[in-house]
């Protein structure tokens, strides 16, 4: 029984970490793309089309 709980402990523990990188992740690349269209404002379309390309 204890031994299932830390192994259940450490998968939760990993799927939160998990989760919060993915958060991370998203939200460092929205303010990114944020800072690029303020310094760009005129290529917004061009920078949806690349990002539909790749």
């Amino acid at each position: 029984m204890n031994r299932d709980n830390k192994r259940i402990i450490k998968l939760f523990v990993f799927i939160i970490s998990l989760f919060v990188l993915i958060i991370v992740y998203l939200t460092y690349f929205n303010l990114f793309d944020a800072w690029k269209l303020k310094e760009h404002p005129n290529n917004f379309r061009n920078t949806i089309e690349q990002d539909i390309e790749i």
